[in-house]
């Protein structure tokens, strides 16, 4: 009877597994074909969510349009109301209703700065220094306070008392009235026709006129009673050239130890200046005394910007290779009055830009010619006192054009910095060790595309930004259901589609020198659910610039955004999308998942691939 030979069935080749997952942020430091598994050669338009997934960024829309570039976005709020005020072209307008208020023209047109004091909004244009209340605006000089600058201490001597404001040319003097004398001697010559006023025990009173030192009253003003105390006060001008012109032409400002201080005069570059608090029924941030003034190391650099740094005040300048870059400002309280010392620090690192000064959660960030860069220290004379916080994107960052126009701000955890229309995005939730034996660190970060800001602003957790052809935009991040999800139509900038990608190493498994192939079945990604939202899955190959494999749906159904084009049944909370085609003989690897259809959320959760090994490269 013949026999019957069982043969099992030749086994298939060895399929291996390769995971993507984790994610993190993108890596510019490296080739494409070197960076970590977790993070990205390729990623725009992406963003963290809350577990640090990738999804993709929020739109934005125009709001308003202007007849000229945004150059400054400013919130206000005092006892009067909450105000929003945008600086275009060369007009400061009021918004709130349909159409814009217009508040003041013919400003001088450049970026433009602002801070809070004293119940005012204060803009700096870098010609002009203005205040506003509320209501109006106004320049700074008419809410000037006039000093006394010069008081007796007997009947023929007489001492300083106020500095003169750099604001003003108006000043006052006070002297001892005998009943007997006319003529007084100022401490400066009266301005030809300026205008002259005098008050005797309190009441104004007239025919008084100066010429030179001297001031005339038509009858001799009354005896002081008490006799030697000072019953006259005369109000004259005297015109210092370009003393307000220091003031108004400054373009940087920060708040310290009740004061603000002022710099960024171009003509003035290692020079800044700083209000007087000490003075009743004024307002402090119009008394810039002109003996306020700090020389800040060597005219050769120019004052950029400043950072908080735990109880003291950083200055930070340009870098000239020569002088130090950073200073660090204390406050001294005396009975004399406050001191404010400044103590040189580390040469090296400068920033760039005046317009990236910003402190991410505690870290205080400007940008450099060689990224961005951190203050972590307080004592500015030690080693490591500026640290590199943007490694990953500095082989990109670093090459943009024009980075002196650079713009950054703190946005919602993230630090945004956006130059030529694209944005490099500092995650705080996410750092990134670079050397356990020193302790430095570095943010992870993402890149946008199509975010054409010239000025940024963030106010109650919106990002806003104005264009240089006059559009004032917003983040739609007000586009939200009733229960705070993010609705689809959030999703586009301007309606134009967001295209977002995310594109894994270009991996060669292990193996440079071994060909691969990915069979048709077991390999896919795994992505995040929204009510619409899609994927185009690209494989690039060492032999190609890639091709699609897969184009999947990956929205959720619901009855409260039903899109009849994009239409699904799916009710589960996430997706996975196979890819579905064979990918032979290659010995590199890409794999891209894009979503660049118009309101359609993306986020990736992971990225799996099988292979299996060929013969060598020959």
């Amino acid at each position: 009877m013949p026999s019957l030979t069982v043969r099992s069935a030749p086994s298939g080749p060895k399929i291996h597994v390769k995971n993507y997952s984790s994610f993190r942020g993108v890596d510019f430091s490296s080739d494409p074909s070197k960076v970590d598994d977790r993070r990205s050669p390729w990623a725009p338009n992406l963003i963290s969510d809350a577990g640090g997934f990738p999804e993709k960024r929020l739109g934005w829309r125009t709001i308003h349009h202007f007849d000229g570039p945004v150059h400054g976005i400013f919130f206000f709020k005092n006892e009067s109301g909450d105000y929003r005020l945008c600086h275009a072209g060369d007009k400061l307008w009021l918004l709130g209703g349909e159409t814009p208020q217009l508040l003041r023209s013919n400003l001088y047109q450049g970026r433009s700065r602002a801070f809070p004091m004293g119940g005012k909004l204060w803009i700096l244009t870098g010609g002009q220094y203005l205040a506003f209340d509320g209501a109006a605006v106004r320049d700074a000089s008419d809410l000037a306070y006039v000093p006394i600058t010069t008081v007796p201490s007997s009947t023929t001597e007489r001492v300083s008392y106020q500095p003169v404001n750099l604001l003003t040319p108006k000043r006052q003097n006070l002297f001892i009235g005998d009943g007997e004398t006319k003529s007084f001697s100022l401490d400066s010559e009266a301005d030809p026709g300026g205008e002259v006023r005098a008050w005797i025990d309190g009441t104004e009173t007239s025919g008084v006129t100066a010429s030179g030192t001297t001031v005339t009253f038509a009858q001799a003003p009354a005896a002081a009673v008490p006799a030697g105390t000072p019953n006259v006060r005369v109000q004259f001008e005297h015109t210092a050239e370009g003393a307000a012109e220091r003031i108004t032409g400054c373009t940087c400002c920060a708040l310290y130890a009740g004061r603000v201080f002022l710099s960024g005069n171009p003509d003035y570059p290692g020079v800044d200046w700083h209000s007087e608090i000490d003075v009743s029924d004024a307002d402090s941030a119009a008394y810039i005394p002109d003996t306020s003034y700090a020389q800040v190391g060597s005219d050769d650099s120019q004052i950029m910007g400043y950072l908080r740094a735990g109880e003291a005040l950083a200055i930070i300048k340009e870098d000239n290779e020569q002088d130090a870059s950073v200073f660090l400002r204390t406050v001294q309280h005396l009975d004399s009055g406050d001191l404010f010392p400044v103590e040189q620090g580390v040469s090296g690192g400068g920033a760039v830009s005046r317009h990236c000064f910003a402190s991410l959660v505690d870290d205080p960030l400007f940008l450099s010619r060689n990224g961005v860069y951190a203050l972590a220290s307080q004592v500015v004379t030690l080693e490591r006192t500026l640290q590199q916080r943007s490694g990953f994107v500095d082989a990109r960052l670093c090459r943009e054009q024009n980075l002196s126009e650079a713009v950054a701000c703190v946005w919602k955890g993230y630090y945004v910095l956006c130059v030529n229309g694209c944005c490099y995005v500092a995650d705080a939730k996410q750092r990134a060790s670079r050397s356990n034996e020193t302790g430095t660190w570095e943010y992870e970060w993402y890149y946008w595309t199509n975010i054409p800001a010239r000025v940024l602003c963030e106010h109650a957790g919106t990002l806003y930004f104005g264009t240089q052809d006059g559009r004032l935009c917003r983040m739609n991040d007000d586009r939200v259901d009733g229960e705070g999800n993010v609705r689809m139509d959030a999703y586009n900038d301007d309606g134009q589609a967001i295209v977002a990608d995310w594109a894994t190493k270009l991996d060669d498994d292990g193996d440079f020198m071994q060909y691969k192939t990915m069979p048709k079945r077991g390999s896919g990604v795994y992505l995040k659910t929204y009510t619409r939202s899609g994927v185009r899955v690209i494989a690039r190959t060492d032999s190609d610039f890639g091709r699609e494999l897969r184009h999947g749906n990956a929205s959720i159904f619901t009855f409260a955004d039903i899109d009849f084009s994009d239409f699904t049944f799916n009710t589960l909370p996430e997706n996975v999308v196979p890819f579905g085609q064979k990918v032979k003989k290659y010995k590199l690897m890409q794999i891209i998942c894009r979503n660049d259809a118009v309101n359609q959320g993306f986020g990736v959760y992971g990225i799996e691939k099988r292979f299996y090994l060929g013969r060598m490269v020959k």
